[in-house]
């Protein structure tokens, strides 16, 4: 891989080892799912979990190794002092804050296809933010747009994390598996969790399956690039 080349390199946030209130969030909601649609479902390794800040695997021409640490820089900045991101606890009422056109409580748990999903929101004042949306926004701005901003008007504030697969192939049919994941939602709904994520808990991840399997994926926080040096040898030693 050249210092240019993006097509395997990500930014994540709580890749590996997680913060324990996130760790045992999601264990509940694996948990939970299994309860509610059986052996069809199958957790994801919680150290392979994370949530992905931007892909720069769409980057520009514009796109520079300068460009990337200055991204970088700016994501540690706005890291710094941490951003609280609420999972769970989202009421059905709350329809002026949406994602995808859904409620917020439709969209905590979710099936994208066969991914089971949950999801969070930045909240200031126990309200959710369009943050991380504007910050993908700004990343565009260095040459790496956003997968979801691909027109002017499109909005993406969501914290995503796949938790498990759903095999809703086998067993019992797919509508009778949204009913079901639809108990799971309303448990997960009753009590949100506020995890604080701040720039150590952000990776820079090269990778070879989009699952980011930690045998597989090499990851540094972004915390640990200083300069074009320490980016640069990252980047060839993952090549």
């Amino acid at each position: 891989m050249t210092e240019t080349d993006m097509q395997h390199v990500t930014i994540v946030a709580w890749y590996g080892e997680k913060p324990t209130i996130l760790g045992n969030y999601i264990k509940t909601v694996q948990d939970l799912m299994r309860q509610s649609v059986g052996p069809i479902f199958e957790p994801r390794v919680q150290e392979e979990v994370h949530a992905t800040i931007v892909g720069l695997e769409r980057s520009t021409n514009s796109a520079s190794l300068g460009s990337l640490l200055r991204m970088i820089h700016m994501l540690r900045s706005e890291f710094h002092g941490g951003v609280p991101i609420q999972f769970g606890g989202y009421n059905k009422s709350l329809d002026t804050f949406t994602s995808r056109g859904l409620r917020l409580y439709d969209r905590t748990l979710w099936l994208q296809g066969e991914q089971c999903v949950t999801i969070g929101w930045p909240v200031t004042n126990d309200l959710p933010t369009m943050l991380l949306d504007a910050l993908r926004r700004e990343c565009g701005r260095y040459g790496f747009p956003h997968k979801y901003h691909q027109t002017s008007d499109a909005t993406d504030p969501d914290a995503y994390m796949v938790i498990g697969d759903v095999k809703t192939a086998s067993i019992i049919e797919g509508g009778e598996v949204m009913e079901r994941l639809t108990c799971a939602r309303e448990l997960v709904s009753r009590e949100g969790v506020k995890i604080v994520l701040r720039a150590a808990d952000i990776f820079l991840v090269h990778y070879k399956d989009t699952s980011l399997p930690l045998s597989t994926s090499r990851a540094s926080s972004i915390v640990d690039f200083k300069d074009e040096a320490t980016l640069r040898h990252f980047l060839r030693e993952s090549s």
